[in-house]
C-alpha cells in the first residue's frame, strides 16, 4: 500500500485561539508534512516535520516518529518528538524540545480494556523534563460508548497534568 501524506500550513494564529493558561506555546506560520507508512490493516509507523514561530518570535522546528503495532489482544503505540528552538528569547531554560510517550492496550474481552500509558516531556520553560504515568480500565457497554477509570501520576519534574484519579464516558456518534 500506499504511505498516507498530509500537508498543512496554518498562515496566522488559531481561528478559535485557547487562552494562555489552557495553551503555554501560541504558533502562527505552521507549516508541515506528515507520512504514514501502513505495515496492515491496524499497524503503521509515521514521520512528521513542522516548521512554526510562536508568540514571542521563537522559530520552531520538529521533527518526530509514531508507530502502532498490534500483537493479537495487544495495541502498542508510541511518539518520539525533538524540537530546536531559534530567536533571540530571554527566559527559555533550553534550546530545545523533545516527548516521548508509550501506550499499551490490552482487550481482556469485547467489553473490557486495560490501559497504560507513559510520558515525558521537556519544555522550553522548564530546566527538568515532566514525567506522567497512567494505568486504567475501560468499559464498552455498548458499540459506541465507552466508560472509563483511570489513575494518573507525575513521578518526577514539574507536573503537566494533576496526579489523581479520573473517569470519563464518551459516546460516538
Amino acid at each position: 500500500r500506499l504511505p498516507d501524506v498530509q500537508l498543512y500550513w496554518q498562515p496566522d494564529g488559531e481561528l478559535s485561539e485557547r487562552p494562555s493558561s489552557v495553551a503555554f506555546d501560541q504558533y502562527r506560520s505552521v507549516t508541515g508534512i506528515h507520512i504514514v507508512f501502513p505495515l496492515s490493516l491496524l499497524d503503521q509507523v509515521g514521520l512528521s516535520f513542522q516548521q512554526a514561530k510562536d508568540r514571542r518570535g521563537v522559530d520552531q522546528s520538529l521533527g518526530g516518529v509514531d508507530v502502532q503495532y498490534t500483537i493479537h489482544r495487544l495495541t502498542l503505540q508510541g511518539e518520539l518528538t525533538y524540537s530546536h528552538l531559534n530567536g533571540a528569547v530571554k527566559g527559555l531554560a533550553r534550546q530545545s524540545e523533545w516527548g516521548a510517550y508509550a501506550a499499551a492496550s490490552y482487550a481482556i474481552d469485547e467489553r473490557w480494556s486495560a490501559d497504560a500509558w507513559y510520558e515525558s516531556f521537556a519544555d522550553r520553560n522548564s530546566a527538568s523534563p515532566a514525567h506522567d504515568l497512567l494505568l486504567g480500565i475501560a468499559y464498552r457497554p455498548l458499540p459506541a460508548m465507552v466508560i472509563k477509570a483511570e489513575y494518573l501520576q507525575n513521578v518526577g519534574g514539574p507536573p503537566v497534568n494533576p496526579t489523581g484519579f479520573f473517569t470519563s464516558w464518551s459516546i460516538l456518534f
